[in-house]
Formats: structure tokens, sequence, C-alpha cells
């Protein structure tokens, strides 16, 4: 074993097993790379093989304002904002980089990409919505610690998040699509929660759905909805079709729950990842919509623990999230894009550990 004073840090921490293992295998990559590193800088200079794919961090030619930023949160709702261009981009599959300081008892869980003059609004279980600015939250490097977001919107601290999405003020001229574990699906203007919206209230009442709230996403006026379960089954219906009152949106098994609905077009790609760090990008041209909305869902990957599902088209970058706060960004069409189910690529090692959420950057 090295002698890597890291090594010897590790040893004073009280962390769980699972925890452990997965600082031992971050020490051991990270010396690996010094000492591929150390390797080819003593070596001559010698062109790569454009076909030669690496892990290892790659310089990312695109610059950001520097008012763009990563938004995560945990499960119990601390959060934080940092500069987007913090993050180095990587190729899928990447180490990653620790984002959001966690307790293991309160995993990270959400990560959105906003601008700093923007709002999020955030979907608790029990179907009410609180809406807070950008600005507002804890402006940190990576790894850093997050502060309460219950204070900032008067947000009681029994109430745990479901869903966290962006509202600029362009988007109050648009839909926003909401959706419950059980699976029914409602919309609203999005003007509805503008500047002058009152705190908390319910918008998707689980005593009508039979179930807690799971997922939000904005719509244009001529977008279809698609809806994706935890065990990959999804239904794709037209936006003006979808019902002003709860009603169901997707048929789903007893022990299946609604866990992400996206916007979509004919030309639009989804990414889908599972929670064991594997991903597909499916195209909505192989995936036919229904008349209406509450039909039985079509399998969009073959996998039973989806973890997420964001659009992904082939110029954007996308983010993902672990529960112990790790993030990786890489180019989307890395991930090669389908027209029928498949198991998926790797996207992120996720040994002891585990994909919570992943986000798009156009």
């Amino acid at each position: 074993m090295s002698s890597s004073p890291w090594r010897a840090r590790l040893d004073s921490l009280d962390l769980s097993d699972a925890a452990r293992e997965f600082v031992e295998e971050l020490i051991d990559e990270n010396e690996r790379l010094r000492a591929f590193l150390a390797e080819h800088r003593a070596a001559p200079a010698t062109p790569a093989p454009r076909e030669a794919a690496t892990r290892s961090l790659v310089l990312d030619t695109r610059a950001y304002a520097d008012s763009r930023m990563l938004v995560t949160l945990s499960a119990a709702g601390l959060a934080k904002r940092t500069e987007i261009n913090a993050y180095g981009r990587q190729r899928r599959g990447g180490v990653g980089n620790f984002d959001l300081r966690v307790r293991d008892d309160d995993p990270a869980r959400f990560l959105v990409v906003a601008d700093v003059g923007d709002h999020l609004l955030l979907l608790t279980h029990s179907g009410r919505v609180y809406r807070v600015a950008v600005a507002a939250l804890p402006l940190t490097e990576r790894n850093g610690k997050g502060e309460p977001v219950g204070p900032l919107c008067a947000m009681p601290d029994e109430e745990r998040l479901a869903a966290v999405l962006v509202l600029t003020e362009a988007d109050l001229q648009r839909y926003i699509v909401l959706a419950s574990q059980t699976g029914f699906v409602k919309r609203m203007r999005a003007h509805y929660f503008g500047s002058t919206y009152e705190q908390g209230k319910t918008v998707l009442d689980p005593r009508q759905t039979g179930g807690p709230a799971a997922a939000m996403c904005l719509s244009g006026g001529s977008a279809d909805v698609l809806l994706v379960s935890r065990q990959a089954m999804a239904t794709r219906f037209s936006i003006s079709v979808a019902p002003l009152q709860a009603a169901p949106g997707i048929k789903l098994r007893a022990d299946d729950r609604l866990i992400g609905v996206v916007a979509v077009s004919e030309e639009s790609a989804v990414a889908v990842i599972t929670a064991d760090g594997l991903g597909t990008r499916r195209l909505m041209e192989g995936f036919t919509p229904n008349k209406s909305p509450g039909a039985a869902g079509k399998i969009m990957m073959k996998t039973d623990e989806v973890a997420g599902v964001v659009l992904a088209s082939d110029d954007a970058e996308l983010i993902v999230l672990t529960r112990f706060g790790k993030v990786v960004r890489f180019e989307a069409n890395e991930i090669p894009a389908k027209t029928a189910p498949v198991q998926g690529v790797d996207i992120v090692e996720v040994r002891g550990d585990a994909v919570t959420a992943a986000a798009s950057l156009e």
C-alpha cells in the first residue's frame, strides 16, 4: 500500500465501510493518474491517435458566463451554488469531483444549472411549492458545505424535497407539468409561480393522487410530455391533452413509481441514467406518442432502477450527481443515441455509491 498522506488521514476518520471503500478507490485512482502524468512528462511528446479515449480530465473549451451556476441540494434541503466553470469536463466514466458535502443520512439528491438571476421552484412530497432566488443560495467552491434552503422560502423543517425546477422570467409564459409517484399528472400556467406567488401553496394534493409528488418540468404549448418510471416504463402524449386537474398520466405496476417528467418533441433525445451508473439516449423519433394520457408505459431502457431523465441533444453536456456528492460532467454525444431499449453504457463509476440525479448543460 502507498504511503500517501491521504491514507493516514483516512485512518483517523470515522466513516461507514461503503464510504471508506469509496474514498480508498479515489486515492488509488489519484495515485494512478499521478504516476501516468509523471511517466508521460518524462517521455518524448508524441501525437496521440485521435481515436484513443481516456477517462482523465480534459480541457474544457467552453467558457460560460460567471453568472452560470451549478446548484446542488441534499435530500433534506441543504443547498449551495458554484460557478459552472469550476467543473472540468471529463470523458463519460470519469472519476468526477466531490461537490456538495453531505452526511450519510442526508445524501446529495438534486442538481440544476441556473443563472444567478433565476429562481428555483422547490416541489415537496406533500405537493407544496416554494420559490427561492438562486442569488440567495450560498456561493461556494467545489466540495462546499450547503446551508438549509428552508429559511430562505419559509419552508417548514418537516418538508422533504421531491423535485427542483429552474424558473426564468421568459418561462412565465410557459406551462409547468407536475407529476406524482403514482403516475398522476397536471399542468399549470407558469405565471402562477411569479413574483407574487404565495409560498407553500399545495398544487398537487397527495389525497387526490394517491401518493407523494415526484417530478415537474417546463413545457411550451406545442411540446409533448414524457413520463418515466423507476422501472424504465414511459409514456408520451401532447401537452394539449395534459389535464388541468390531477388525473392518471401513466399506468404503473404496484411496485413501480414515477421518477421523471420531460418536455419533448419528435427531434428530442432523452438521456436515461440508472442508479448503478449506466446510461442511454433514447431518440423520440422511435418512441410513438399516445393520443391521450393514462396509457400503460413502454420500455425506455433495460433496467429496473432509473435515477434520472433529462434532455440530451448532441450539442449538450450532461452533469451527473451521486449520493456521496460526486459530480461528473461530460458531452452528451459520448452516449450512443438509440431508437430501441438497450442496457446502456458506463457513465460513472459508482462502487459503494449510486447516481441520484442528472442535469443538462446547453
